[in-house]
């Protein structure tokens, strides 16, 4: 197990960005579709926020391996069309972290309460595997080639459960580039396992832990969701 593992308790801040946020040193902050439709002034505001690394909330991933987010697509096909609909993301994104600014790192989150996308990435991965020819590979690796910025997927399956999948699917990310941060809230037996095995085969590939202290992990303690050495 890799000993830079980290641990964090986070608040789901989604679209907390009305005001400017003052953050302490490595912290972050779930954005959502403010970041597109109130550009540019979102962009700043993260910039200027404190906050060390943004989760941009949600790519999902559809039955057929397309990756969409607020009904538009992101990647189809094996290739980015997201400047179809949204002609300034790429520029938006990697202006996050070109100076002067606070922001490090950069996820992108796959699920959430009521998303059934890592569902959807059992049956694919069941079905076609995780090689390069896939199109749940070419997908991802479009958006990854489109924006090498972003640094990480943050996993927030709240349904699936599936180790199996969820190991080998992570594993496909991590050859690509992608490190791998988990954001569970119940079910620790499933994300000790996935943590353990993915570090196991991609050493390092999971580095954070985001422990969801709200809502149905209101009692959690960071403490207690300590994983390997």
């Amino acid at each position: 197990m890799n000993g830079k593992l980290k641990i964090y308790s986070v608040l789901l801040l989604m679209l907390l960005l009305a005001t400017n946020i003052c953050a302490q040193e490595g912290s972050g902050v779930y954005v959502g579709g403010h970041i597109r439709r109130e550009r540019p002034n979102t962009i700043t505001k993260l910039k200027n926020s404190g906050f060390t690394y943004v989760i941009l909330f949600n790519v999902n991933v559809e039955s057929d391996g397309t990756l969409t987010t607020d009904g538009e697509t992101i990647c189809k096909d094996g290739k980015y069309v997201f400047d179809q609909q949204q002609p300034h993301y790429v520029e938006d994104i990697k202006a996050l972290k070109t100076w002067p600014t606070g922001i490090e790192r950069i996820e992108i989150c796959i699920g959430g309460w009521g998303n059934e996308s890592y569902i959807r990435i059992r049956d694919l991965i069941n079905r076609y595997g995780t090689n390069e020819n896939t199109i749940l590979y070419k997908n991802f690796k479009a958006l990854k080639d489109m924006l090498p910025e972003i640094d990480a997927v943050n996993n927030d399956d709240e349904h699936c459960y599936d180790v199996n999948t969820a190991v080998k699917f992570h594993a496909m990310m991590s050859t690509m580039g992608y490190k791998t941060t988990v954001a569970p809230y119940m079910n620790k037996s499933f994300w000790k396992s996935l943590v353990e095995q993915l570090n196991k085969v991609h050493p390092g590939a999971c580095d954070r832990i985001l422990v969801q202290c709200y809502d149905g992990g209101a009692y959690n303690d960071p403490i207690d969701w300590k994983i390997g050495d």
